[in-house]
């Protein structure tokens, strides 16, 4: 359930950060998040997030 609930607030958090670097674009800003620590540490959330969404792995039974 709380894997849930995250997956669908950051949506809205991508879909927000998204739109600021469009309009961060068309000013000729980059964003702050684009140094490399947060680069490291949103990969490795995105990581995270992809394990867990994978089915579970169940022993067969024979």
């Amino acid at each position: 359930m709380l894997l849930e609930l995250l997956e669908k607030h950051w949506i809205r958090v991508e879909r927000i950060g998204l739109d600021a670097e469009k309009r961060g674009e068309a000013i000729g800003v980059e964003p702050s998040w684009e140094d490399g620590e947060m680069i490291k540490r949103s990969k490795a959330a995105a990581k995270a997030l992809d394990k867990a969404r994978q089915p579970r792995k169940t022993k067969a039974k024979g």
